[in-house]
């Protein structure tokens, strides 16, 4: 068995320290929409919203096989209701996924998300993790409160 494996030493001293490279791309914009309404809550009238995006994203190679990739997101928003009666509001939300995947084909997903508006708190955490194909782990969770 030892023999066996003394073919393969070499190889993993040369990848003991690979080179690790880090790209990250920074974005703010802002996206102006409308919502012909409905919403989570199934109750909002239409509405015109302005979105105020920050983005950041972080993409890292190890050199051997293995990535990890960062997301987050922060939102802040105005909704313009059509209806002239109802008050304008504002709300703000965020974003924040992680992946890793390796070279022996696991791919493990995270993702937190929150946002507030009117009252309302929608709280997101989702898990995945994929092994040689394999789904081992698929859960979502989904937390909504202060529907009218």
């Amino acid at each position: 068995m030892v023999a066996g494996l003394a073919g393969t030493w070499p190889s993993i001293a040369a990848a003991k320290d690979p080179p690790v490279i880090t790209r990250e791309s920074t974005h703010n914009f802002v996206e102006i929409i409308f919502d012909d309404g409905g919403g989570i809550c199934g109750t909002l009238p239409p509405a015109w919203i302005t979105y105020e995006v920050s983005d950041h994203l972080v993409i890292t190679d190890h050199g051997d096989g293995h990535y990890h990739v960062v997301y987050g997101e922060r939102v802040k928003y105005s909704i313009d209701y059509v209806d002239e009666n109802i008050a304008d509001d504002t709300g703000h939300a965020t974003d924040a996924t992680h992946f890793n995947f390796t070279p022996s084909e696991v791919l493990v997903e995270q993702e937190q998300f929150h946002d507030f508006y009117s009252g309302v708190k929608i709280r997101v955490h989702a898990v995945f993790a994929l092994v040689d194909g394999d789904v081992r782990v698929s859960r979502d969770i989904l937390n909504v409160t202060g529907c009218p």
